[in-house]
């Protein structure tokens, strides 16, 4: 008996449960969607324009997605909607690229959205203040607002931001926005949940906290005008910590710490590019052997670059330039054979490159190779030529000498090679103006002689002037017909426009080193006004190639970041 009425119970408790999932289920035809989350959405779409406009970044994605949603369709299968499959409610909502024009406050229909976890409104506008709203909805898990533009300038993120306790990844990214200290305390410190953190380009003007939750994997907060001490901050203990930017920082300041076991076993980016760190870069650096982005680019760094480097086996982006390294490059970095981009440039390293990187025929993949201002000595490697792969070599102003490698004429790809200010000798070889891809060569101030090239011969070269500095490519100073950019080469200079070939064996004219001093010092502020254009352009690489590693944290890419 008592089975029978358990029986009878369940069936009628499943018969309720159908009946409520058909009629929430089935309208206007057998639709997934919730009726109630259709009718907010079609709401919300009133309330926006569509802006007649091309994003570049977002690689050719630009649409308008909410011109598929309408009145007889499924909304489930409407463009940027994603539904719970059981239910029918909305549980995403990506509309990034969209190119839209909206305003969403506390009264917007989209509030009503109660079962809404994700939300992606990168590279959309909005009319003048932060969308409030969006504080009221509870169930968010993450949250994508970066490169999103305002009509009044800089905005001021609400506090009600940092009441969304589900949040697991928070993307507010190149804006306009401010972030008061009590915001920013809450952002960085109260949301336990959230694993993902992109702060990059908001103005946070406040001290580093010493106390991150343990659930942080992915910080970012370079460019955000923080100061503070790195050393008295507890995020180089976070267990779970896989990328830490805080570049373009110049407030921060402190030493780099001994890594402990538990960070090192997780971090795989770690970004200090124009800090104010000191002091020099502990042996236990090798103890993350995880890493495979490193940038303690334009800081004061000093001392001996430790052998245990070459543990960093996975290592791809290793940049140690413009601090105060000296001593011999260690033989170790030859070990690195997944290197796509090394930057060791303006600092103190000495020594011969074929001792300090024994076997350039270990780097299998290297794109990137700036050994620039230092003080190498010795002839230039024939191993450097197996790196077919190279876009860019730069070895300018160092003491190398010798002849130019007749194998080098193997690197094709090469955009950018520049030997200029050293001591090479020898007739300059044929195929240095026969590499394919060449864009800018610059082999002056050597003691080099040799003819022109008859394809050469007909160029004029112009002095680069404000129009020139101010193109998009910090490498386009000249002008000319010729597929190269910029050809500047001889000991002194050799000018197309010259007939056939000359070799200048007098002193160099006082005239011309001011000449070549004004040049270079124009394109050294112009490449500083680019270089931050051009890093992240470099770095989005390996940060691709770390989401791809973590694709279950979807939150970076989607409805984390938008690239």
């Amino acid at each position: 008996m008592k089975y029978q009425q358990l029986l009878i119970a369940f069936c009628f408790y499943s018969f309720v449960i159908f009946f409520v999932q058909q009629s929430q289920l089935t309208y206007a035809g057998q639709h997934l969607c919730a009726r109630d989350d259709a009718f907010y959405l079609l709401q919300f779409k009133k309330g926006l324009i569509v802006v007649d406009q091309n994003i570049h970044d977002c690689d050719n994605e630009t649409r308008a997605k909410t011109l598929s949603w309408n009145v007889t369709g499924d909304c489930c299968q409407w463009d940027g909607v994603t539904c719970n499959g059981f239910t029918g409610h909305v549980i995403g909502l990506d509309l990034a690229c969209s190119i839209l024009n909206q305003t969403i406050n506390a009264n917007s229909s989209l509030t009503k959205l109660g079962h809404l976890q994700r939300l992606n409104l990168a590279f959309s506008q909005f009319d003048d203040d932060f969308p409030l709203g969006i504080s009221e909805l509870s169930s968010l898990t993450h949250l994508n607002l970066s490169n999103t533009g305002f009509n009044e300038g800089e905005i001021q993120i609400p506090p009600g931001l940092s009441k969304l306790s589900k949040l697991v990844s928070l993307d507010l990214s190149s804006n306009d926005f401010q972030v008061d200290r009590t915001t920013s305390r809450s952002l960085l410190q109260n949301l336990t949940n959230l694993e993902v953190l992109l702060l990059d380009s908001v103005d946070a003007p406040f001290e580093l906290p010493k106390n991150f939750p343990s659930s942080r994997r992915y910080l970012i907060l370079q460019d955000t005008n923080m100061c503070g001490n790195i050393s008295d901050s507890q995020f180089f203990h976070l267990p779970n910590l896989q990328v830490l930017r805080m570049g373009w920082n110049p407030l921060l300041t402190g030493t780099l710490p001994n890594f402990n076991w538990s960070f090192s076993t997780s971090i795989l980016e770690l970004d200090f590019f124009y800090t104010d760190i000191f002091g020099k870069v502990p042996d236990s650096i090798g103890n993350l052997r995880s890493l495979w982005y490193l940038d303690l680019s334009l800081n004061r760094l000093s001392g001996l670059i430790p052998v245990s480097i070459g543990n960093l086996s996975g290592i791809r982006v290793l940049r140690l330039s413009s601090n105060s390294f000296t001593g011999n490059v260690p033989s170790t970095i030859s070990k690195l054979n997944k290197l796509v981009d090394l930057d060791l440039s303006f600092n103190d390293f000495q020594g011969s490159i074929l001792e300090s990187i024994d076997n350039f025929a270990n780097f299998s993949e290297p794109s990137f190779l700036y050994l620039q201002t230092n003080n190498f000595t010795g002839p230039l490697p024939y191993s450097i030529a197996t790196l077919t792969r190279l876009q860019e070599l730069n070895l300018q102003n160092n003491l190398l000498t010798g002849p130019l490698p007749s194998n080098l004429s193997r690197l094709q790809e090469l955009e950018t090679l520049d030997f200029s200010f050293n001591y090479f000798t020898g007739t300059i070889p044929p195929w240095l103006f026969r590499l394919s891809s060449l864009v800018s060569l610059s082999i002056q101030y050597n003691e080099l002689t040799g003819k022109l090239p008859n394809e050469l011969k007909s160029i004029t070269l112009a002095t680069p002037d404000e129009s020139t500095l101010e193109q998009d490519d910090e490498d386009s100073f000249f002008a000319s017909g010729f597929t190269w950019e910029a050809v500047v080469i001889g000991y002194g200079m050799i000018f197309g426009l010259l007939m056939g070939g000359l070799m200048i064996l007098l002193e160099k004219p006082k005239w011309f080193v001011n000449f070549a001093e004004d040049i270079s010092q124009q394109i050294a502020a112009k490449k500083r006004r680019n270089q931050k254009k051009r890093r992240q352009g470099r770095a989005n690489y390996a940060h691709d190639a770390v989401i791809s590693a973590d694709a279950e944290l979807d939150g970076v890419r989607g409805f984390g970041r938008t690239h």
